[in-house]
């Protein structure tokens, strides 16, 4: 074991490992480090160990490269990876672990000391089987606890170190072999004095900087255990697993490495010396880890503490060491100690080494979010919570072990869209062509109604009402009020915004937009439900705060940030005594609003009542707006009701309390005066937001509709832009008989020049699920509170799990959909499904609420797969076409295609083999008039499981 080491023995370690580190030298690949996309950095609660903890203080580094040798040479083979692992091997022997004195000691024996192989019922064997290391029984020993499922045949098992929930394995095929690791060295500084490494040490001898440390010793007990597993007749021996969480996620990867028995490898949130990055010093680093547990690794590592870039190894050396074998790397959402990217990293840089045997290892450039599990012969995923193991671990590990075993489990009820193709094609927009220095109306197409604009810097943000979908409020920026990027949506997680059981039409109002100070604001109302909330980000692009809940009644709030610092909040509610004439009689109130205490202050007053012309009883005047212009507040409001009689109107005043006089031209904007029979007409102008241009220019953006016939359209209430005239202080946006144009001169304002999100014009938008996330544009039906879709299991499929909640429910369908952003349009996908029991159905849907919407899609009946189409109106569901399909045609393509109020319905299981299943479908149930409500028609992937009591 040697003696302690001198300084001068220090030195020459040093020396030596500066050497290894030359040696290495032209291996070294550099690596910038670079800021994940969107980055924040996480909120350290208060009592975390202290360290680093925000990727933007990470300097840059380089890595070892495990396919270059140490004299230089390049892998390029299997054969000479063979070689270079001994040597990658050595290097972590030699600097990290220690090496082990011996392999498996002449003399060792075992004894199963007992055993019920008709355990649980007859369904288990239980043994405890107890390892004897130098074969004397009084001597040192280690005790095996076998838990299986009783077969008839060996099974695959895992190999624990410490505790595992044996009934978890059981029923998924699996055994379960656990033991103690303090029983062969206690996990403690002094474990060494009553350890087995000291039983195996010369007499009176202390570790040596090369020897081994606690989780050398630990990862040896694991081939000891290995040993004895070979000759159990009740184990398969080829479909040995290991797993190991935390310290013992440090041990498995070491035992692993050393020994190529184990089939398959899971280490759970080790950190540094199990899979992160080392030289990144993230979280838990070199240093302190030799502090706080200096028995765990040898005297050699010490020496690295602060030198960890000497090191001539990383630890994405060490998951390559498992090549050809599949190695699953864990990690916490807020186990940040644990270094979640450095440990996505570590299995990224090695996947190299797989490739020279003709696999995928990682194959993912990018972390994945949270419980997105990746990976092919090298899984990862980032669990939500904390340190650990929980349920959610074990599906993945297991999913993971039944894939490389070759295990085979009964069909899941699931569908697998490979491609979705969004067509549209309008004819207007042929017809009115959009020159140099002008865009196209609308800005946004489809279903993006009650638009909010403001303006930070150059930057222009805009968001929109978006009723029950989730996540909720569509968040769009731009930099020329044109061409529009959607961020993603401002309320993405469940504590923001709770939609459970909400009606379609119900859920999110009105939201409005204030850009102030370096933050965003957003103020909106969560309608049956809790009110008028607000929220908060300093990046738009990240993470927006939960709700502060205002506490008043109304819908359409707007906050108004004065110059002398004050703020307002301005809404719609009910007028002061009673209604006069239904209703549609609302008012208009303000009341100050401490951003500090977040919480409104002072009286609260209405300041408009009824409208512009009581006498004339004005119906539903909402969606305030106050903004201030050379000494007056100027008020905004919607009046006349979301339909037909919309309008836009405007009010002045000296002071924000008021009074407010109304325009002399009013309103200042609306249709519903003009020909109903013109071409290509565009109703129901209204509720508007205006934004000033660092140019000094004003515009507007409003929602309109363009129905095709008999105020009938589908693709619902849709974001408009045109710009604002000032005439002797007031404002006017069209007046006369000026209609909303669909070309238009555009802003002063440079070019955006990202490509944009697909929003206006005609466009063709294809998804190939390639991403690990979802594009922002896909949206779901009230909250998801439980994950059902995702994209990173089978990269280029999105699978979707059959559950069973049905789009006419109130609950939370798996309906993955997109907006219809035009009347003529044509939808496409690829889907792979298989029902398995009578009544499950998989495919497209054109929904616009749950009393009306078309089903096209492949279902069970009579025990035979069948493509059928669904109509759901005024409440009924009645099959509308059936066609037989053989049971070899699991792959299918479906289309929806739409003209105006008619739609069709075809499928093909062969390439452009199309079969016309329906045409001339009657799509006006799809419309507004029809249906009611706020919303439009939304299109995509529908999957269904009928419930257990159908089967």
């Amino acid at each position: 074991m040697g003696s302690p080491a001198s300084p001068s023995r220090r030195r020459v370690i040093g020396r030596a490992a500066a050497l290894a580190l030359a040696i290495a030298a032209p291996g070294l690949r550099a690596q910038v480090h670079t800021i994940p996309p969107r980055y924040q950095p996480p909120q350290i609660p208060p009592g975390y160990p202290a360290g680093r903890y925000d990727e933007r203080q990470i300097p840059q580094y380089s890595l070892p490269d495990p396919l270059v040798t140490n004299a230089g040479g390049r892998v390029t083979t299997v054969g000479e990876w063979r070689a270079r692992r001994l040597e990658i091997l050595k290097l972590f022997q030699d600097n990290v672990y220690g090496r082990a004195p011996l392999g498996r000691p002449k003399g060792m024996t075992w004894r199963v000391i007992s055993e019920d192989g008709a355990a649980l019922g007859g369904t288990t064997i239980t043994k405890t089987v107890t390892i004897y290391f130098t074969g004397d029984t009084a001597g040192r020993r280690l005790d095996l606890h076998v838990t299986l499922p009783n077969t008839g045949r060996p099974v695959p098992i895992f190999l624990i170190p410490g505790f595992a929930p044996p009934a978890t394995l059981l029923r998924r095929g699996y055994g379960v072999v656990t033991f103690n690791p303090n029983e062969v060295e206690p996990d403690r500084r002094d474990g060494y004095a009553t350890g087995l490494r000291q039983a195996f040490a010369p007499a009176d001898a202390v570790p040596g900087p090369n020897d081994w440390g606690a989780i050398g010793v630990w990862a040896w007990a694991m081939s000891r255990a290995m040993d004895y597993l070979e000759t159990d007749a009740d184990v398969d021996r080829a479909k040995v697993a290991i797993m190991g969480v935390s310290r013992y996620g440090k041990v498995v990867m070491w035992a692993g490495a050393q020994d190529e028995r184990f089939a398959l490898i899971v280490s759970g949130e080790s950190g540094k010396g199990g899979v992160a990055i080392a030289r990144r010093g993230f979280g838990e680093t070199v240093a302190g880890m030799n502090d706080y547990a200096p028995h765990w690794f040898s005297g050699t590592f010490k020496t690295y503490g602060d030198r960890v870039n000497e090191l001539p190894v990383d630890w994405h050396m060490l998951v390559a060491l498992m090549a050809p074998r599949p190695v699953y790397i864990a990690t916490a959402e807020r186990d940040w100690w644990g270094d979640q990217r450095g440990s996505f990293l570590a299995g990224k840089f090695a996947d190299r080494v797989y490739r020279l045997y003709g696999t995928v290892g990682l194959g993912h450039e990018e972390m994945p979010a949270v419980e997105v599990p990746v990976g092919d012969f090298i899984g990862f995923h980032n669990r939500r919570g904390s340190h650990g193991v929980n349920a959610y671990d074990w599906e993945q590990w297991l999913d993971f072990a039944d894939r490389h075993f070759g295990l085979t489990r009964p069909p899941r009820a699931e569908a697998r869209f490979t491609w979705f193709t969004y067509e549209g094609h309008d004819s207007i927009h042929d017809r009115t062509p959009a020159g140099p220095g002008e865009y196209r109306n609308p800005i946004l197409s489809g279903f993006y109604p009650d638009p909010t604009v403001c303006r930070q810097g150059d930057d222009y943000y805009l968001a929109t009402s978006s009723f029950a979908y989730y996540p909720g409020v569509p968040l769009f920026t731009s930099k020329d009020l044109v061409r529009w990027t959607q961020l993603g949506s401002i309320l993405s997680r469940p504590s923001q915004l709770n939609l459970d059981s909400a009606g379609i039409s119900r859920g999110i109002f009105a939201p409005s937009l204030a850009c102030r100070a370096g933050k965003l604001w957003m103020i909106t109302t969560l309608v049956d439900r809790g009110g008028n909330f607000l929220v908060t980000t300093t990046n738009p692009a990240g993470v927006w705060s939960d709700p502060v809940w205002l506490g008043f009644d109304g819908i359409d709030p707007s906050l108004f940030f004065d110059d002398d610092g004050k703020v307002y909040i301005v809404n719609n509610g009910l007028p002061e005594g009673p209604q006069l004439y239904g209703q549609g009689h609302r008012a208009i109130w303000v009341q100050e609003y401490d951003t500090t205490a977040r919480q409104l202050i002072g009286p609260r007053r209405m300041i408009v009542n009824g409208g512009v012309d009581i006498s004339k009883h004005p119906i539903w005047i909402e969606a305030p707006h106050i903004f201030r212009k050379e000494g007056w507040y100027y008020l905004i409001c919607a009046e006349g009701g979301t339909a037909e009689q919309h309008s836009e109107v405007v009010f002045r005043s000296r002071s924000v309390w008021g009074p407010y006089e109304p325009g002399p031209i009013n309103p200042i904007l609306t249709q519903r005066h003009l020909d109903r029979s013109r071409p290509n007409p565009v109703w129901t102008a209204g509720h508007a937001d205006f934004v000033a241009t660092q140019n000094g220019e004003w515009w507007a953006v409003f929602l309109a509709t363009r129905p095709y016939r008999d105020y009938l359209y589908n693709i619902g209430r849709e974001t408009f832009l045109l710009p604002v005239r000032w005439r002797h202080g007031w404002p006017v946006i069209l007046s006369g008989d000026e209609t909303v144009p669909y070309v238009h001169r555009a802003p002063d304002l440079p070019p955006d020049p990202r490509p944009g999100t697909p929003l206006a014009g005609n466009f063709t938008d294809r998804d190939d699920f390639d991403s690990l996330q979802l594009a922002p544009t896909w949206t779901f039906l009230r909250t998801v509170r439980e994950p059902w879709s995702e994209t990173a299991s089978t990269p280029g499929w999105l699978t979707i799990q059959a559950r069973s909640v049905p789009l006419e429910g109130a609950g939370q369908p798996s309906f993955v959909a997109r907006r219809q952003q035009h009347h003529y349009m044509t939808v496409t996908t690829a889907m792979r499904y298989t029902p398995l029991v009578d009544g499950d159905k998989a495919g497209l849907a054109a929904f616009h609420n749950s009393d009306h919407f078309y089903f096209l899609g492949v279902t069970r009946t009579g025990g035979g797969r069948a493509i059928r189409l669904e109509q759901r109106a005024g409440g009924a569901t009645t099959v509308v076409a059936q066609a037989s399909l053989e049971p070899a045609d699991s792959n299918v393509l479906l289309r929806i295609q739409a003209r105006w109020g008619s739609y069709d319905f075809s499928y093909a299981t062969k390439p452009d083999a199309w079969v016309l299943l329906k045409g001339d479908a009657d799509g006006t149930i799809l419309s507004t008039k029809v249906a009611g409500g706020f919303v439009g028609t939304m299109l995509g992937m529908y999957v269904y499981r009928a419930p257990s009591g159908a089967r």
